[in-house]
């Protein structure tokens, strides 16, 4: 390989059988050494050298241009970040099921306070109509009691104007008494 002051540049390349002599101006793809594959574009000429147009430097398959190895690592760390996305909307996903959960106990807590509410108010309901009964059913046992209380000393005033044989005057045991008892008259007979 010889090298010219102008980028020129003049190499041998082989296919095993012979040899053929190829000239080529301008900046050499980065993997062209020696050894190593090449392909030529151009023209041979009259005198048995190959004028090149493009030279393209063969390589092994392990050999990726760099622009594309900056472009698989763009990609590389994308879908990396996309697995962490991923990852972390999994985590809400599973938090938002976490709050759902919470707040259908409150809910379901709720609903149990409302109805043990509603049973103390049915109670208390209760409690006061057995209040306000009781209340009325005394106020009509009082007024009984005042009347028999009444009832006893007219009773008491007509006995103790009777006298039977013996000329005194006779007690409420010896004669007929009359009762009033949850408002019938019933007559006893005294022994």
């Amino acid at each position: 390989m010889v090298r010219g002051d102008d980028l020129k540049i003049r190499f041998d390349v082989t296919d095993g059988n012979r040899d053929i002599a190829v000239a080529y101006q301008g900046v050499l793809p980065d993997l062209f050494r020696e050894g190593q594959g090449v392909v030529a574009e151009g023209a041979l000429d009259s005198g048995g050298l190959f004028d090149a147009d493009t030279i393209l430097a063969k390589h092994d398959e392990n050999y990726m241009p760099k622009e594309l190895k900056d472009a698989m690592a763009k990609v590389e760390y994308g879908s990396t970040q996309v697995n962490r996305s991923g990852e972390t909307l999994h985590q809400i996903v599973d938090a938002v099921k976490g709050v759902a959960a919470v707040v259908s106990e409150i809910s379901n807590a709720c609903s149990e306070q409302a109805l043990a509410i509603d049973n103390v108010n049915s109670a208390v309901t209760s409690v006061d109509m057995v209040t306000q009964s009781n209340a009325a059913q005394s106020e009509e046992l009082s007024s009984t009691a005042k009347q028999l209380l009444s009832n006893s000393a007219e009773l008491e005033a007509m006995v103790s104007s009777f006298r039977i044989d013996g000329g005194g005057k006779t007690s409420s045991a010896q004669i007929a008494v009359r009762t009033v008892v949850h408002g019938k008259l019933v007559t006893r007979q005294a022994g």
